[in-house]
């Protein structure tokens, strides 16, 4: 029903916000949810359909994280029913209800359910469709070799040779990432890498994290396995490796060494000692 404008939100994000063409999609996607969700012409929405929207979330249970998500989308979406004169009013950016964000512990998948994500789930799933399995497993060699996150994935760059990709993180910051060709195989690797064009012209947003999440819940049931899962695999693995704070700092793209600091106590203790030895921590 709203399919139409909402893709002209879409092209508004991108040319009138100045949003990133990835960030644009993922815009996209949410205010469809919250259209579904209402049901009904959004300039009559009021506060209690925002509450039973965001409940409705919540028991979904969706990340704090992605909660905020939703309401930067609701709220520019808004903005934008404003400007083309289908509202008269923000109220979403009336709305104040807070969401904390809550401590909790990464869940790490372990090698084997790497494994079993890259190389089995995709064929299990497409036995009859070995290109698109082939997708699939290049798709996940791409996040777990270079710990990027889901919304950098759309602005790469890949430098064949030299063995390296080129990203813009957050607020548009440039950064480039050496691939880690040893844990699965130089050939195997760098042969996702060359499949990337096709990739990312097959697959959005929301269909990459709904294959992780789908693949995940039948690998372990018990752990949440989804895209950033595999950037925190990337973090913790390095740590194994023996790789130090800042370098893997500059790697994830993080602000702040305190953020890099949250992988050391998932990493076993021998490597932290060993890590101390060398005197890469105090």
């Amino acid at each position: 029903m709203y399919d139409e404008l909402v893709k002209e939100f879409h092209d508004y994000c991108v040319k009138g916000f100045g949003l990133s063409e990835s960030t644009a999609e993922v815009y996209m996607y949410y205010v469809g949810v919250f259209l579904r969700f209402l049901g009904k012409d959004p300039s009559l929405v009021n506060f209690q359909d925002l509450i039973d929207f965001f409940k409705y979330l919540f028991d979904s249970q969706k990340e704090v994280s992605t909660m905020i998500g939703y309401m930067s989308a609701i709220r520019a979406f808004y903005d934008y029913l404003i400007y083309i004169g289908k509202a008269n009013r923000n109220i979403a950016r009336e709305f104040r209800r807070r969401f904390r964000r809550p401590q909790r512990i990464i869940e790490v998948p372990s090698d084997e359910e790497i494994y079993e994500l890259i190389f089995v789930k995709p064929f299990e799933h497409h036995p009859l469709r070995k290109e698109l399995a082939e997708l699939e497993k290049s798709m996940f060699l791409i996040f777990v070799t270079t710990g990027i996150r889901i919304s950098e994935f759309f602005t790469l760059k890949y430098f064949p040779n030299e063995r390296k990709i080129r990203v813009f993180g957050k607020r548009k910051k440039e950064r480039e990432i050496p691939i880690v060709t040893k844990w699965f195989g130089e050939r195997e690797t760098l042969k996702a890498f060359e499949m990337y064009p096709k990739i990312v012209k097959k697959y959005k947003y929301w269909r990459i994290e709904e294959i992780v999440k789908k693949y995940g819940n039948e690998i372990n049931k018990k752990k949440k396995i989804t895209v950033h899962s595999l950037r925190h695999y990337y973090a913790t693995r390095m740590i194994r490796e023996g790789i130090d704070l800042l370098t893997l700092k500059h790697l994830m793209g993080h602000d702040s060494i305190q953020t890099t600091e949250r992988y050391l106590h998932l990493a076993s203790k021998d490597v932290v000692n060993r890590m101390k030895s060398l005197r890469l921590l105090e």
